[in-house]
């Protein structure tokens, strides 16, 4: 393996000079790619010495082609040049490198003083930094004296926290408890509006059914006293609008209860901001019923005026339709359906 590496800067180092080039470390290196500069310089020391000879004992052989010699000549010239050439830049470099010496010299002859100069400093700096020490003892006992205040106002102070967390929690259950408490009972009253005004759609829907057929069954009968009792129908229709009126009144005020309920759960859930997450939850819980109640009532207007307008439909029938109408609405058999799923 070494022989192949001496080979190849043998054979670069005479490729070199066949181009014209005299061969350096540098350039034999950048030629090859790779080698270390020791083993490269010590290959062409050896090879320049076997060229040397070698050229030596071709001068002295006076049968070479005069073209060959000339050629030969031209290549030691620019050999011995570019040597020269690299003994001048090393010897730059040499004289460089012994005047940067010579200035770090006396750059370190200058620190050294300054050093001195600063080593004096210190020492009256410590002589001032032991007389502070003693001070800094006597404010260390009394800084002690007044860190066993500290500490003993400390754990008062700490005792105190505890017992305001410990009122803090207690505070915090006992508002989530009403709130639960208050939130169960608003869904009862909720579900017990729900299942009422269910039955009350059932029955009002059963009877009226009932009422329909009994009525066609007198239309005929009662054809000859339409007119007379046209007024008896308007009334009807009165007392039916009034009915809507007082069921659309006692909707808003459960409404206003309600808002009036979430506002109470609201000031309590400000009160509470510890429980912040569950106590939200339950209060928007609280608002989508609320929610849901409104939009029950939202469609109570549409429900009652498709009522209306059937009892406008059946405004030209006999009175005695019309009269029967009258008692039903009388007795609570016409009370308008509340939208359960809108609940």
């Amino acid at each position: 393996m070494a022989d192949d590496i001496y080979a190849k800067i043998r054979a670069a180092a005479q490729e070199l000079l066949a181009e014209g080039v005299w061969p350096t470390v540098v350039e034999v290196r950048e030629r090859l790619g790779t080698g270390s500069n020791t083993t490269i310089n010590n290959t062409l020391k050896a090879w320049r010495k076997d060229f040397l000879a070698r050229a030596a004992a071709a001068n002295r052989r006076p049968e070479w082609p005069a073209a060959l010699g000339a050629a030969f000549d031209a290549v030691w010239q620019q050999a011995c040049q570019h040597a020269e050439d690299a003994l001048a830049e090393a010897r730059r470099e040499a004289f460089a490198e012994r005047d940067t010496l010579a200035a770090a010299c006396t750059a370190l002859e200058a620190e050294k003083a300054a050093e001195a100069q600063r080593v004096a400093a210190l020492r009256l700096d410590l002589a001032a930094t032991h007389q502070e020490l003693a001070q800094a003892k006597t404010q260390a006992v009394l800084l002690s004296d007044e860190l066993a205040t500290l500490r003993t106002q400390l754990a008062a102070l700490g005792a105190e926290r505890d017992a305001a967390t410990r009122r803090l929690a207690d505070a915090q259950a006992d508002a989530q408890a009403r709130l639960a408490e208050r939130d169960t009972q608003a869904k009862a009253e909720l579900a017990h509006a729900r299942e009422t005004a269910e039955r009350r759609e059932a029955l009002a829907y059963e009877r009226l059914e009932g009422l329909r057929i009994r009525l066609y069954e007198q239309v005929e009968d009662e054809r000859r006293r339409m007119q007379e009792e046209k007024s008896a129908a308007e009334d009807a229709l009165r007392l039916i609008r009034r009915e809507h009126s007082r069921l659309s009144d006692e909707w808003r005020e459960r409404l206003a209860e309600r808002e009036r309920e979430i506002g109470r759960l609201d000031g309590q859930l400000l009160a509470a901001q510890q429980a912040g997450g569950e106590a939200r939850s339950e209060a928007e819980t609280a608002r989508l019923a609320l929610a849901a109640l409104q939009v029950a009532w939202q469609q109570l207007p549409a429900s009652m005026t498709a009522l209306a307008a059937a009892q406008e439909e059946v405004a030209g029938v006999p009175v005695g339709v019309l009269a029967g109408l009258v008692e039903a609405a009388q007795q609570g058999l016409l009370t308008p359906p509340v939208a359960a799923s809108g609940a």
